[in-house]
């Protein structure tokens, strides 16, 4: 996971990511949902990876979009619907 800083114009890595990333949402928790292999949590205070939920079907080339309803629609070669809590 990098941050982008905007005043600087660069990237800085803030943890690497585990497996492969394939689309990303920010939640109400400040916490970022990372889609891939495997799901997981990214939590920019601590700057570490907690297991996610795990998808029923493997996405690729998926988008993640976070809903007026909290939940997180995962679309790729499979579509999902996450809630997430």
């Amino acid at each position: 996971v990098e941050t982008f800083n905007p005043l600087t114009n660069t990237f800085h890595e803030d943890a690497p990511t585990p497996g492969t990333p394939v689309a990303c949402v920010l939640l109400a928790s400040g916490k970022v949902l990372v889609t891939g292999t495997p799901t997981e949590l990214y939590d920019p205070a601590s700057q570490s990876f907690t297991p996610g939920p795990v998808l029923k079907e493997p996405q690729s080339g998926a988008t993640a979009t976070l809903l007026d309803n909290g939940n997180i629609l995962v679309a790729g070669t499979t579509a999902e619907l996450l809630i997430l809590n």
